[in-house]
């Protein structure tokens, strides 16, 4: 297993060509932490990581601080950190009777940083500290006085407006406005409710599911060539099993930007990877748990696809993903979800091959598979390609799919290796689940598709470093690379560390 390296080190140059080196660096040097953000005030919730028991003491802090005569509830969804609302001309006050409340304490960033160092709410109110928080370019935080989590609120200021109302200073889904005397009770109202009541929230859990393997354990290889033909395939190439620690990369990024997300699982052969500090957000599962023995074991991504239903504890809507998927800004939940639970499927504008092309590969031959029985099944259907990313799923179709599909989907859970006689659940499952009411076509999606052994990776590489990322980063390796080409290994490697990092830091 390849050796993790920890985040502190994730910029460490480890290969590269010499020029690639210098003109990554050089570029990576500009891309600062929170620029983007000090140009631009926005909400401050946004990129937070909260568990269920931190959100609850947050809430609690919350309604004590709405005891501020000038403070109100901002309505937000139930998973954000919620912020409270101080108008601009009540903002010295507030600062006043927090700093002399017994409970409280300020810091700049909850867990993350120390208190602010003040010996009185002068500090606060100081010109430049005052302005910069008056103008969001500073964001303050309420936390439990010497409270070791951190958890904390954060103040939002709403700017006064030409016509005397007060503007919020970023985008929170529901309220960009209010009158000079605000009503309060009517905004808690809203707040309560918003969650369950609000057709652009999600109001239930959401799981990711992972699906990983480390192709460098010798126990795990074994076995697999143990059940390998002498013929290789696209199903059996040690390319497909190769792992650069693109797990911890994907789930550092999933937890960045979708902090709603519920609960992770990842799903092994046996293996238990080493994920640092994101361990304890990660819920690792076996085949055996869940796929019938008779499958076992299995070296088929669609086999273990198929049965992801069968997971106890996995919530009824999911992400299905693959460790080469990283995660740029920050998501909602409605990316992949409607308020009622059906899933927003994208298809690209590649199509597969004619059904007639002799050459086409085990990829698309499975997927053609896919589509000719979703038409003898009397589903429509879509020759196009699904988005290569986070695929939204649910578990309730999965089990109507083996309803109406059953022999075909045993019949390739009983291949070991992808053949082009499998069905790829997925695809299935959108078919159905578009049938059923249960999906529906999704809007756009800004997307990266980035080749890292490909020359073309470099300039995208450099794009990322001079541009807002985009929402989905997939990164590929089409090419299997030979055991003693350790300058190209390291190269690739190189280029993962530095796209997983520029996304760490946007």
């Amino acid at each position: 297993m390849i050796e993790m390296k920890s985040m502190q080190n994730i910029t460490a140059s480890i290969g590269g060509t010499p020029l690639e080196r210098f003109v990554v660096q050089a570029l990576f040097s500009m891309a600062k932490p929170g620029k983007k953000d000090q140009k631009i005030s926005g909400p401050a919730w946004v990129n937070q990581r909260i568990h269920p028991a931190e959100h609850r003491q947050q809430l609690q802090i919350r309604s004590r601080l709405l005891g501020f005569e000038g403070a109100f509830a901002v309505p937000v969804s139930n998973w954000m950190i919620a912020p409270v609302g101080v108008r601009s001309t009540d903002l010295g006050k507030f600062l006043e009777w927090v700093g002399q409340h017994p409970d409280f304490e300020f810091r700049w960033k909850p867990g993350q940083l120390q208190e602010i160092e003040w010996h009185s709410t002068k500090y606060l109110k100081s010109g430049q500290i005052f302005n910069e928080i008056k103008k969001g370019k500073r964001t303050i935080y309420v936390c439990e006085r010497g409270s070791q989590t951190g958890s904390g609120v954060p103040v939002e200021v709403w700017k006064k407006t030409s016509k005397g109302n007060f503007a919020s200073p970023g985008w929170n889904g529901s309220v960009s406005e209010v009158g000079p005397l605000a009503a309060e009770a009517s905004l808690l109202e809203i707040d309560q409710n918003l969650a369950a009541l609000s057709i652009h929230d999600v109001p239930f859990e959401v799981d990711a599911v992972y699906l990983w393997v480390d192709g460098s354990d010798p126990k795990w290889l074994a076995k697999k060539r143990k059940h390998s033909t002498e013929a290789q395939s696209h199903g059996t190439s040690d390319s497909r099993f190769t792992s650069r620690n693109e797990l911890y990369f994907s789930i550092a990024t999933l937890l960045k930007n979708a902090p709603w997300i519920n609960r992770i699982w990842l799903v092994t052969d046996g293996q238990t990877p080493d994920l640092g500090d994101l361990a304890d957000r990660v819920t690792v599962i076996d085949h055996k748990k869940f796929i019938p023995k008779e499958f076992l074991p299995t070296f088929n991504s669609h086999v273990i696809t198929a049965h992801l239903h069968r997971i106890q504890g996995l919530a009824e809507n999911f992400l299905y993903l693959n460790d080469d998927i990283l995660f740029g800004r920050p998501l909602l939940p409605s990316a992949w979800f409607d308020s009622h639970g059906r899933c927003l499927i994208r298809y690209t504008r590649t199509t597969l091959p004619g059904f007639s092309v002799a050459d086409a590969d085990v990829i698309h031959k499975a997927r053609q598979h896919t589509v000719y029985s979703a038409i003898k099944g009397g589903l429509q259907i879509s020759m196009r390609s699904i988005q290569h990313g986070p695929h939204p799923m649910r578990r309730s179709t999965m089990e109507l799919m083996w309803n109406r599909f059953g022999d075909e989907l045993t019949a390739t859970s009983r291949n070991r290796f992808r053949t082009q006689d499998d069905l790829v659940p997925e695809w299935l499952h959108n078919f159905l689940a578009y049938e059923t009411g249960d999906a529906v076509m999704g809007g756009k999606l800004t997307y990266s598709y980035i080749v890292l052994n490909a020359k073309s990776s470099l300039a995208k590489i450099l794009n990322l470093a001079v541009r807002r990322p985009p929402s989905v980063v997939c990164l590929n390796d089409v090419s299997e690379i030979a055991d003693s080409d350790r300058a190209s290994e390291k190269i690739t490697e190189y280029r993962l560390q530095k796209i997983a990092a520029l996304l760490l830091k946007a």
